[in-house]
């Protein structure tokens, strides 16, 4: 999640992004959290650093 997310913040036309999928659903299998909405994550905290970070202070460049 944090690769994706930096090479997205990364690129010089992008000021932002919105990540949609926050549960599994049926055929996809992409949530953070399970079908049954249990997370998929235990740290919580990390994926809230991930998504806070702001265009051009990421380690890709």
């Amino acid at each position: 999640m944090e690769g994706l997310t930096d090479v997205v913040l990364g690129m010089k036309h992008i000021w932002g992004y919105c990540y949609t999928q926050l549960t599994d659903v049926e055929q996809e299998q992409n949530g953070l959290y399970n079908y049954d909405r249990s997370p998929k994550f235990k740290d919580a905290k990390r994926l809230r650093k991930i998504f806070s970070k702001e265009p051009g202070h990421t380690s890709v460049q």
